[in-house]
């Protein structure tokens, strides 16, 4: 069942560019093991992701992970964004840490248990996220 949670609006220089929201798949947050946060790439959409998170299971995911798919904040064509100028990066990265602490709080799981990854331009906000949050992660994919 697709689940989107609104976290709060994200503004970037000259406009808002919409909502950080992202589905669930696997356990349930409040009773998983662990997260793996996944990001998509430019011009997709979370749902795009849906696939890498059963492969990853297929391939080993620990099978108390809840994954968690994100959709970018920005319309990108018929898809979504994560920026569109790298004067919009420490922006996106703050409410990615924003929005991992949130999820670190509602499962009251230990950083150690987060994985982040993506693909294109998700990879690099995942990589960007995990060298620049302030706690060491389980993984980066």
């Amino acid at each position: 069942m697709k689940r989107f949670v609104p976290l709060a609006a994200l503004v970037l220089a000259g406009g808002a560019c919409g909502r950080l929201d992202y589905d669930t798949w696997g356990a349930p947050l409040s009773q998983a093991g662990h997260l793996i946060v996944l990001f998509h790439g430019y011009g997709a959409s979370a749902d795009d992701l849906k696939g890498l998170s059963i492969d990853l299971k297929a391939y080993g995911a620990p099978d108390d992970a809840c994954h968690i798919r994100v959709e970018g904040p920005m319309s990108a064509g018929a898809g979504r964004a994560w920026y569109q100028s790298p004067e919009e990066v420490p922006v996106v990265r703050a409410k990615i840490h924003e929005l991992l602490a949130r999820l670190l709080e509602k499962s009251h799981l230990a950083p150690d248990k987060l994985y982040v990854g993506g693909f294109s331009q998700g990879g690099t906000v995942a990589v960007d996220a995990a060298l620049t949050w302030p706690h060491a992660l389980a993984g980066v994919l």
